[in-house]
């Protein structure tokens, strides 16, 4: 009889152990969701910051052509940019997911307010 009493207790024990793990590891998931969320963040401020000075960039090169070529290479920078934050917002919804909560594309390119609430 104790015998059996001792293997119940190791079951339960790891049981718990098993349930800790679990719970360790959905606290990771959430924690990496966040840091994607706010990698997103600065992504959107990068780009946005890329479209002004873009823009500025458009406006003085009627006058100088020279901005011609760096004018280019923004562009590309720019799309790489936006590529990087589609898929880091990808990264979010399946992270967010799991907590019922699926954000609309605009949600998340708002900068998650609605989220960090």
């Amino acid at each position: 009889m104790h015998m059996l009493t001792s293997q119940y207790n190791q079951q339960i024990n790891m049981h718990k152990q098993q349930a800790q793990a679990h719970l360790t590891q959905a606290q990771a998931h959430e924690h990496q969701a966040l840091i994607h969320r706010q990698q997103a963040d600065l992504h959107d401020k990068q780009a946005m910051l890329l479209m002004q000075s873009s823009q500025q960039m458009t406006q003085n090169s009627a006058a100088m052509p020279v901005y011609s070529q760096q004018l280019m290479n923004q562009t590309i920078d720019r799309q790489q940019q936006e590529n990087q934050v589609a898929y880091n917002n990808q990264v979010s919804k399946a992270s967010l997911a799991f907590k019922g909560k699926v954000p609309s594309d605009e949600e998340l390119a708002a900068g998650h307010k609605s989220l960090s609430k």
